[in-house]
């Protein structure tokens, strides 16, 4: 993990890219998003949910 991000995962899911998108219970970084390597690339989503558990994607790998 990149300093700065704590990682309390309430759910994880795989794209079509082979990326890892972890639903993380945290305010500043809610979503995470791994290569297939493990390697961190991104977070997203701050402020956009409240008690995440649950994450799926569609045909388009939209989360």
């Amino acid at each position: 993990m990149p300093p700065g991000i704590e990682m309390k995962p309430a759910a994880a899911g795989v794209d079509s890219r082979d990326r890892v998108f972890c639903f993380n219970r945290s305010n500043e970084h809610p979503v995470l998003i791994f290569d297939s390597n493990g390697d961190f690339l991104m977070s997203w989503g701050a402020g956009m949910f409240r008690f995440p558990h649950a994450m799926r994607f569609d045909a388009q790998d939209r989360v």
